[in-house]
């Protein structure tokens, strides 16, 4: 991917198991890109571990507009989770390796540092 690029992060909720899937699990963001969060079919909250990069504590999609968040110059990386608007999560921290569909590990530059990116 280009440098800058924009990296869509599809949410997409099945209501047979009530869970929700995204799609890539594990995006790797460049410098200068940008996450975009789409929530496909139903609304959602993402909580995010460390919660000092510039992702925030949590994030809210709706499905009537994405979320585009520009990740900036920095190398981290930060878990998440994914939960219906009105309910909360406990994200797990970046992941190294397979990690579930419902959680996962967002990567910015080459991921090594641990929530350094500034908010």
């Amino acid at each position: 991917m280009p440098q800058g690029g924009t990296v869509p992060i599809n949410i997409t909720y099945n209501s047979t198991t009530q869970t929700y899937t995204v799609s890539p699990a594990n995006p790797h963001i460049d410098h200068g890109g940008t996450a975009q969060f789409n929530a496909t079919n139903q609304g959602c909250t993402i909580y995010f571990n460390p919660t000092t990069t510039v992702f925030g504590a949590s994030l809210t999609v709706q499905t009537t507009s994405n979320q585009d968040i520009a990740v900036g110059d920095g190398n981290f990386s930060v878990g998440y989770c994914v939960v219906a608007i009105g309910s909360s999560c406990t994200a797990p921290p970046p992941a190294v390796g397979p990690t579930a569909t419902t959680t996962g590990t967002i990567k910015v530059g080459s991921g090594t540092g641990m929530g350094h990116g500034q908010k």
